[in-house]
């Protein structure tokens, strides 16, 4: 998100294409979207890019939808900076989970160790995981998820 957002013809081309993916994902009720990495072009998103993408996020995610799964595998382990997805927080209305991993674009690096995803997962717009500080030690713990008696 945020690709050319400065260009006057183009700059809202890669968050119409988001909207759209996530439009269609709340449309067709799937149980939840999954986000593979790189979902800022640039390590350190502009201001713009941050609120045109929460509010995206605000728009799909929140609401009562019912969730139709559950995360079995520790979650403290697979989240360690919330210990629980968002939509079993008590305080949050979450009708669609997007669960993410960071890529190079938007990766945790610098003083703190803190990336925009950090700021979505804190958000609760985002359930964050696979969080790596140091590329020469990436450690991930599988996600383990029950969608009815499987």
């Amino acid at each position: 998100l945020g690709y050319n957002e400065k260009d006057v013809i183009r700059g809202d081309d890669s968050f119409r294409t988001f909207e759209e993916i996530m439009r269609i994902a709340k449309a067709s009720k799937v149980d939840f979207v999954l986000l593979g990495g790189d979902t800022f072009h640039d390590n350190k998103p502009s201001r713009n890019t941050l609120l045109k993408t929460s509010q995206i996020f605000q728009k799909y995610c929140l609401g009562d939808d019912p969730i139709h799964f559950e995360v079995v595998s520790d979650q403290s382990i697979n989240f360690p900076d919330t210990a629980c997805v968002n939509y079993e927080d008590p305080n949050y209305n979450i009708g669609l989970p997007v669960f993410s991993i960071h890529g190079n674009h938007d990766d945790p690096t610098g003083v703190g160790g803190f990336s925009a995803m950090d700021i979505l997962d804190r958000c609760k717009f985002v359930n964050y995981f696979g969080k790596a500080s140091n590329v020469n030690d990436i450690k991930l713990y599988p996600i383990l998820i029950r969608k009815g008696s499987t």
